[in-house]
């Protein structure tokens, strides 16, 4: 039996998530060598999406004698640029969103009504960062790797905002402080009002059985 040929590899186009979830990070090699065989690897493993992100940096590896630093610098500079075309892309999509939203839309009778409202709790804390920059890459990496919907959108609402050329780091982390307060407000709320509902039911639940009791301790008259 010849064997079959494999699908030929699909590339991820930008802003989707990788085909792997797994977040792979660059370590510090001492040599070009060391990196050009990291990149290589990357570039080969079927199982490892970003396919033009590797090709780039192995191209530059192999044009010419790198130092360490150059490597470093243009990893650095290939980031930077992925974000910036991250946000043009964002930026177009939800201008053309806009303009959908102005059309009139009909509720769908296949919602379901028991689906929760609220997104779910992050399991993943956001830190503090200290400088915007660290903030546009850790957004972007929770992006590509989030599985949630909800997440997903609440990531992208982070980025966008931390892209945002108005916004510095001091009111990037102001927002995360501001956002949890209010998250951890409607969790208490939410929490409050669960438990309200079940003491109401649990007194409800003893007049009736006291009213019962009292019935049955009756004796009919004779």
């Amino acid at each position: 039996m010849t064997p079959k040929n494999p699908p030929p590899l699909q590339m991820p186009k930008f802003g989707e998530p990788a085909e792997t979830k797994e977040k792979i990070g660059i370590p510090n090699f001492q040599s070009n060598r060391e990196y050009e065989s990291f990149f290589q690897k990357q570039v080969d493993d079927p199982k490892v999406g970003s396919k033009r992100y590797w090709t780039r940096l192995l191209n530059y590896c192999q044009q010419d004698i790198r130092s360490v630093d150059e490597i470093k610098k243009h990893i650095q500079d290939v980031k930077d640029q992925k974000h910036e075309r991250y946000h043009e892309w964002e930026t177009r999509k939800q201008k053309k969103e806009g303009e959908k939203s102005k059309e009139p839309v009909q509720a769908s009778s296949s919602a379901n009504p028991l689906a929760p409202k609220d997104p779910p709790k992050p399991k993943q804390k956001i830190p503090t960062f200290v400088t915007k920059k660290e903030a546009m890459t850790y957004f972007y990496d929770r992006l590509e790797n989030e599985k949630s919907g909800a997440q997903k959108t609440r990531m992208r609402q982070y980025y966008n905002f931390a892209c945002n050329p108005q916004n510095d780091v001091e009111k990037i982390n102001q927002k995360i402080k501001s956002d949890r307060a209010e998250n951890s407000k409607r969790g208490q709320e939410r929490v409050q009002k669960k438990r309200d509902a079940e003491n109401q039911a649990k007194e409800g639940q003893s007049a009736s059985g006291a009213a019962a009791s009292a019935s049955h301790g009756k004796q009919p008259s004779k």
